[in-house]
């Protein structure tokens, strides 16, 4: 039974957490694809000087994840998967303006 649970043997792993987690994963894996484009986006934008893009997107994504945080936690109480959907919007709003940009400089 302790080797099935791998890293995690030490930590106590109720069925409650295992699926709140596996419900956390599953919504940020959903936008995985977008992050490495955000990612790469940004590594451009950065060789190419420009550090502003990469700035606001972070505080666009800053401003999201705060705002879906308290509607979706706070509010509406959908607890950690909430969580997972704010970050989720937080991360599309910022890679989309990341890829955007260089979509834009790639004319």
């Amino acid at each position: 039974e302790t080797a099935k649970k791998g890293v995690m043997k030490t930590v106590d792993l109720t069925p409650e957490v295992l699926r709140a987690a596996l419900g956390y994963a599953k919504i940020r894996c959903a936008v995985s694809p977008l992050a490495v484009m955000g990612l790469t986006s940004q590594a451009a934008l950065l060789c190419a000087q420009d550090t502003k893009t990469p700035v606001l997107a972070v505080m666009v994504a800053s401003v999201v994840n705060i705002v879906g945080d308290y509607v979706f936690v706070a509010k509406m109480r959908w607890g950690v998967r909430g969580a997972a959907l704010a970050t989720s919007m937080a991360s599309l709003m910022a890679n989309g303006m990341l890829v955007g940009k260089v979509w834009r400089m790639m004319g």
